[in-house]
């Protein structure tokens, strides 16, 4: 029954690249499909964690430990460079600035091309992007008000500035905070919201 099913798929890839040697695009799909470049992520458990020479074993306290060093490590880095009096702006080139811009309004039909090129595999911090295209024709407009009000006031809502922090295991000492990297997933509003931004400038 294997054999069937390996010369069945065999066969249809063979036509199917036959059939679009001239789609390169296309052609790189089926490569992907054939080899199955796709990776598996795994979710991997911080059972303890060593800071300031304590261990932190509680899920909770672990997970405030790595909070409280990402959102200082920063800071920290920062304090080990020289200090030096230098003006900033002297590193800039002037002769390019311009001396003011403007954002232009945003389309509806910007806001809804956004929301229509959400990839739905990707994961999400709250509403699924699934159910954000879905219901694309009955929020694009609305979301473009909220969009151009936010231009406007000059305000970004707070809601949008939430995400989820993945601590992601860089393959050194497991306990040691330095050897995780922070991954933040905004929602798929707030990517929306941004995308819709740039395209405005």
């Amino acid at each position: 029954m294997n054999r069937i099913i390996h010369a069945a798929k065999k066969n249809y890839f063979s036509k199917q690249f036959e059939l679009n040697k001239e789609n390169i695009k296309y052609t790189w799909k089926l490569n992907s499909k054939v080899i199955s470049t796709k990776k598996v992520i795994t979710q991997h458990t911080i059972k303890k964690l060593r800071r300031d020479n304590r261990i932190y074993a509680n899920t909770q306290s672990v997970c405030d430990q790595l909070n409280n060093h990402f959102i200082n490590v920063g800071n920290g880095l920062a304090d080990k460079l020289p200090k030096h009096d230098i003006d900033p702006e002297v590193y800039l080139d002037t002769t390019m600035a311009t001396n003011s811009f403007m954002f232009r309004g945003i389309c509806p039909t910007e806001v809804y091309d956004e929301i229509m090129s959400l990839k739905i595999e990707k994961s999400a911090l709250d509403i699924p992007r699934k159910c954000i295209k879905q219901t694309a024709n009955h929020i694009y407009e609305a979301l473009s008000m909220v969009f151009n009000q936010s231009l406007l006031q000059g305000i970004f809502p707070d809601n949008f500035k939430v995400s989820k922090v993945t601590p992601t295991d860089k393959g050194g000492e497991e306990m040691d905070p330095f050897n995780y990297r922070p991954i933040s997933t905004p929602s798929a509003l707030t990517q929306i919201s941004k995308n819709s931004f740039v395209n405005s400038l």
